[in-house]
């Protein structure tokens, strides 16, 4: 697992989601197509992110699992270290 870092102005830049956007979870801004966006498993209550497979599956179903999240690409090219934590989320 690796810590998570938030943008301070995350809860601000939330508020800008509308529709079906949901907000980048280093940033908080909007990913307007969330489906297609890339994302990371957040846990512990939103301080951490699980690698996919094994550390992911382990985690699903306990208290502090926030499920995955989408991560915008600025946010991945200044956080490279979220790269092995990234997978694409599997659509219905």
């Amino acid at each position: 697992m690796i810590a998570l870092v938030q943008s301070n102005n995350w809860h601000r830049n939330a508020t800008r989601c509308h529709g079906s956007e949901l907000p980048c979870c280093i940033c908080g801004k909007p990913i307007k197509n969330p489906d297609t966006a890339q994302h990371v498993h957040v846990v512990d209550g939103g301080d951490m992110l699980a690698l996919p497979g094994i550390e992911s599956e382990s985690l699903v179903g306990s208290s502090g699992d926030c499920g995955g999240h989408p991560i915008g690409m600025c946010c991945l090219r200044q956080h490279p270290e979220y790269k092995p934590y990234v997978f694409e989320r599997e659509r219905s």
